[in-house]
């Protein structure tokens, strides 16, 4: 059997071994739509941080904006951006 990319959700490896292909999952390193919503394991896999930190930034309201889905949360890569641009090293 191939080996399945590490960067990828538990759903999607699952989907992966079933023999669809990565353009047909979607990267989550490389969202293409600005407005695509992000799962936290999703975003945390993308920043290659513990799923935890962004629990604590969401508590502190220090993270990047996040939307509530009833009990779900998700992050739109577009706010994702533009938090990370704010935070560019080297820029006020």
């Amino acid at each position: 059997m191939a080996r399945v990319p590490a960067n990828l959700t538990r759903r999607k490896t699952a989907q992966y071994r079933r023999g669809m292909t990565l353009s047909q999952l979607g990267d989550a390193r490389s969202p293409r739509d600005p407005d695509r919503l992000l799962a936290p394991a999703d975003l945390a896999n993308v920043l290659q941080l513990p799923e935890r930190t962004l629990q604590t930034w969401r508590y502190q309201r220090t993270g990047p904006a996040f939307l509530r889905l009833g009990r779900h949360v998700r992050y739109r890569w577009s706010d994702v951006a533009n938090w990370l641009a704010e935070r560019q090293a080297g820029t006020r």
